[in-house]
């Protein structure tokens, strides 16, 4: 078994949408842990750049990384550079009958709680 280390995720255009999925999902984790040391733009770039992903549970599950520290005023207020270059990206679509909710993870854990 290979181990992903929080200092070396794959870099998001890895071939394998799992691994770039769980890497999405372990930041967001690592994020809420450890927001000293992985909560800096040049680790969200990572989220906002996988939020265009081709496959969408890659997307998914940085959207559920970004939910779990939007959810938290204590990393949520160290996002405002993330904010204002991915919000387009985030934003709900503005399509009529369009599912703007995602689902829950099983347990309903959406990251940061």
């Amino acid at each position: 078994p290979v181990a992903v280390s929080p200092r070396r995720c794959p870099p998001p255009r890895d071939v394998v949408p799992d691994v770039r999925a769980l890497c999405m999902e372990e930041l967001g984790t690592w994020m809420c842990s450890f927001p000293a040391s992985f909560l800096t733009d040049g680790h969200l770039k990572y989220l906002g750049w996988t939020l265009h992903d081709k496959q969408g549970e890659v997307r998914l599950r940085c959207v559920r990384a970004l939910q779990g520290l939007y959810a938290r005023r204590d990393t949520a207020a160290h996002m405002e550079l993330f904010t204002g270059r991915f919000k387009v990206s985030v934003a709900p679509p503005r399509v009529p009958n369009a599912v703007t909710s995602l689902p829950r993870s099983p347990g309903g854990d959406n990251g940061c709680v």
